[in-house]
């Protein structure tokens, strides 16, 4: 099975439920339960606004959708409506400038549906600031082509795809990461392209569903992230795409999420799509006030096929109630369970806290040691608009955040091989994996289109060595001989071959048209790793153009 049969598979299914939901559904207005892109700058916005308001939101669990945020006018907040409406109207090419600053390349509306489409890329350069040569050794691109479609029939679905064609040649650690666990990061399974280049697609889309206005049904292929942080420890969108079907359910007070996903769980080449895995993943939120929103996580891997291809879905993977597995198998089932507490306090209305914890397993081997439990944990802080009880600088954005997190070894792995939490050879959680601690500092100022951000991030991470498993690696197993592991091992975090992880980014950007978070940007990157084996920098500058509705997580 090749990767164009693949792609033209989803892509025809996915025209093929759009076109049945526009001849079986015919309404006077239109719907409004798309997903709002999962990307860092739309969520700070939208973040700020409701930190800001006495209403219930639930703002947990990403994508959030437009049905259950609809006290906030996202149109004119994240999409720019109206924007620059005077400096268009006296502009001589006023079309050139509309589809510039504002609007969709194409949009049609008609009684009972509407359809926008608009292209999606990202031409960028990339320059090693440690190479005196500009090309073949000391020049990367990225060139990136896309498609985004979306729109709503009637008042009860909305319908969304995209594609990217994609063409790279990665910095150095990039490339190695590439090499090593044979895919883009974030991107999904690669194959070469001319000499040490890396060829990749990337499809995804849902059909969206609201047959009441309590309850979201998606049907699709995404991501997802839950939490409030920069990461997650429980579900993240640091893997590639999956396939998906997902209930939402607000009821005031409450949300209740059930979302179902199978995962590509061992990959070995670009053509072996053969072992797979169920994500089933429970989520309730409470939050008594508009200040506070307390959730439990419940997150349960299954296998349901093996080398043979056949899918066996166990009954187990179709529970939407909360907890009753983990009460049913405990946590050292055949089946990786993991458990999740998430809370969000809002201080102010310019001061968010936040703060997980994830629970894997009492104990990380069915042997007698180690005998330590297998836990992860966060604790930010963001700050919004910290500017604007200054008068002269109200309209100044400034965010601030800070996070801390930390994973203690063996997490996320299993005593199965096709059972690890995670997705095509990445993890579904924290891209470092386990056995590690880490700070995150960002700081992002915006005005009008300008905006500029630094990003600093320090990582401590015990790594495996050649003669013992330090649980850092989520993909080997938890099943093995107690002499595999270290006799002097104590489950701390940082135990094995200690390593420093240090990330810093400078990130200067305009933006020209929100729809599409297309924007002109020029980043300076710096990477460093040491231990006492060795010790590698990573210097590079980035610039070019591109529509920014995805995150990639390069600062691992």
């Amino acid at each position: 099975m090749n990767l164009f049969y693949i792609i033209f598979r989803k892509m025809k299914s996915i025209k093929i439920i759009i076109s049945f939901a526009f001849s079986i559904i015919s309404f006077s207005v239109f719907a409004q339960n798309l997903n709002i892109p999962l990307q860092a700058n739309f969520n700070r916005t939208l973040e700020s606004e409701i930190n800001k308001s006495t209403y219930i939101f639930h703002t947990s669990f990403f994508p959030l959708n437009e049905q259950f945020i609809s006290k906030i006018d996202t149109d004119s907040l994240l999409f720019g409506f109206q924007r620059d409406a005077s400096f268009i109207a006296n502009r001589k090419w006023k079309w050139f400038w509309r589809k510039l600053r504002t609007e969709n390349l194409a949009q049609v509306k008609a009684k009972d549906y509407q359809i926008i489409i608009n292209p999606l890329y990202n031409f960028s350069l990339d320059k090693d600031l440690n190479s005196n040569a500009w090309l073949k050794d000391g020049l990367f691109s990225v060139n990136t082509r896309g498609v985004q479609i979306l729109g709503s029939v009637g008042k009860n679905v909305s319908f969304y795809t995209d594609f990217y064609e994609n063409q790279a040649y990665f910095i150095d650690y990039l490339d190695e990461f590439a090499h090593q666990y044979l895919v883009a990061p974030g991107q999904g399974a690669r194959k070469n392209f001319g000499t040490g280049g890396h060829d990749y697609a990337i499809v995804s889309g849902y059909l969206s569903f609201s047959p009441a206005h309590f309850i979201n049904i998606q049907l699709g292929h995404g991501k997802h992230f839950i939490g409030n942080g920069y990461r997650s420890l429980l579900l993240s969108d640091n893997a590639t795409v999956y396939p998906y079907l997902k209930f939402n359910l607000e009821f005031g007070k409450f949300q209740y999420v059930s979302l179902f996903s199978q995962n590509q769980a061992h990959y070995t080449n670009f053509l072996d799509y053969r072992y797979r895995n169920g994500g089933s993943f429970n989520y309730l939120s409470f939050s008594p006030n508009h200040r506070v929103e307390l959730s439990v996580f419940e997150g349960l891997i299954s296998l349901i096929s093996d080398s043979t291809s056949l899918t066996n879905y166990p009954l187990s993977y179709f529970n939407p109630l909360i907890l009753t597995r983990t009460a049913q198998y405990g946590l050292s089932n055949e089946n990786n369970i993991i458990l999740g507490f998430n809370a969000r306090i809002k201080i102010s209305k310019k001061i968010l806290v936040y703060g997980q914890f994830m629970l894997d397993d009492l104990k990380n081997s069915k042997h007698s040691t180690p005998k330590n439990a297998r836990w992860g944990a966060q604790a930010g802080i963001k700050i919004f608009n910290a500017l604007s009880e200054i008068k002269a600088l109200e309209k100044h954005n400034l965010f601030l955040q800070t996070e801390y997190n930390s994973v203690k070894p063996f997490s996320y792995s299993s005593n199965n091989a096709w059972q690890n939490y995670s997705h095509i050879n990445q993890a579904l959680a924290h891209p470092l994996g386990a056995n590690f601690s880490e700070f995150v500092g960002i700081l992002e100022y915006r005005f009008k289109d300008i905006s500029l951000e630094f990003n600093y991030i320090r990582a401590e991470k015990g790594l495996n060595t050649s003669d013992f498993n330090f649980g850092s690696d989520i993909f080997q197993l938890n099943d093995f001989e107690a002499t595999q592991l270290n006799a002097d091992f104590s489950g701390k975090i940082g135990e094995g071959l200690k390593t420093i992880i240090e990330n810093k980014k400078v990130k200067l950007s305009f933006l020209l048209n929100p729809n599409v978070n297309m924007k002109i940007f020029m980043e300076l990157n710096f990477r460093s790793t040491s231990n006492t084996e060795i010790k590698t920098n990573s210097s590079y500058i980035s610039f070019g153009l591109k529509t920014d509705l995805r995150n990639f997580y390069y600062d691992f």
